[in-house]
């Protein structure tokens, strides 16, 4: 704690400071932390953020040693059981098992990226997604995200968890199927011929597109993309995004970019249809070749 509180002072000054001086100021550091230096730096930040009207001007270094004192994003409190508990009740109940896909990003905050992830948990059998709108989120809210996405999974788990188990918002409890019986958490999927299952929420359908991007991704070797998402002017509320693949020596460099559009969430949703819709048209567009190359092979 010394030492970061150490970084956190001695980068309030724009000068470096002499070896001597550092050297001074760990060892009166040891006898006890300068509160009273750090407490009238934080006055004159929220001074300044009060006269200005915008966040306060602080340097990378002055960012990052404060992101290491406090959260800048609070993420949800959520215990670490909840994915070993929803492998268990879907064991116990003969459901097919879970299937977990993380998407890692980076949100702007303050001029710098701070990483955070989700976690989208599917339950195969039950055409589910979570979390989505009655479990996680309410309705025109985001999609929550963590820090650690180990603890994204556990949200998701928790969700899916709940839904299965009946409590939350909605309850697992479709439409009459083609028996006449109601189906619920523990019935089987309706057949062919039972009622088709009903249209995805919104969020849900976030989710959705960011896990058909990751297969085809990954199934054409670009990767996993991060979605980057950051103010377009300081102090407004629109938004430039752009997806960032790992391996993008075959990606236009314009592609999934967006400008200027207003509301965070609405900038990255419309980057992931974008990125969606490339990557179809990149995947088509590979299938007809191979089919042309198959059919001038000669016989």
């Amino acid at each position: 704690l010394h030492s970061v509180l150490f970084d956190f002072i001695r980068n309030t000054y724009t000068t470096p400071l002499p070896k001597s001086y550092t050297q001074t100021a760990m060892a009166n550091i040891a006898q006890g932390i300068p509160w009273d230096q750090l407490i009238e730096f934080a006055n004159n930040k929220k001074a300044e953020e009060k006269t200005t009207g915008k966040p306060a001007q602080l340097s990378k270094q002055q960012l990052a040693a404060v992101s290491m004192l406090v959260e800048f994003v609070k993420d949800i409190e959520v215990e670490d059981t909840y994915v070993s508990k929803l492998f268990e009740y879907c064991q116990r109940n003969k459901i097919e098992s879970p299937q977990f896909t993380t998407e890692t990003f980076n949100q702007c905050i303050s001029g710098t990226n701070i990483p955070r992830s989700r976690v989208l948990c599917t339950l195969p059998s039950r055409n589910q997604n979570f979390p989505q709108e009655g479990y996680g989120y309410s309705t025109g809210q985001a999609i929550p995200t963590f820090g650690k996405a180990q603890k994204a999974k556990n949200f998701a788990a928790m969700q899916a968890l709940n839904w299965l188990q009946g409590r939350g918002h909605r309850r697992p409890v479709e439409d009459n199927n083609s028996e006449g019986g109601a189906l619920t958490a523990d019935s089987p999927p309706p057949n062919a011929k039972g009622v088709p299952v009903p249209s995805q929420p919104a969020g849900a359908q976030r989710s959705a597109m960011r896990q058909e991007i990751a297969k085809l991704g990954d199934e054409m070797d670009f990767g996993v993309p991060e979605y980057l998402i950051r103010p377009a002017e300081e102090g407004s509320d629109l938004w430039n995004g752009r997806p960032n693949f790992r391996n993008d020596g075959k990606i236009p460099p314009e592609m999934g970019v967006v400008t200027g559009i207003a509301g965070q969430q609405q900038a990255e949703d419309l980057v992931v249809k974008k990125t969606l819709e490339w990557l179809q048209e990149e995947k088509r567009k590979r299938h007809a070749l191979y089919l042309e190359i198959m059919a001038s092979r000669p016989e």
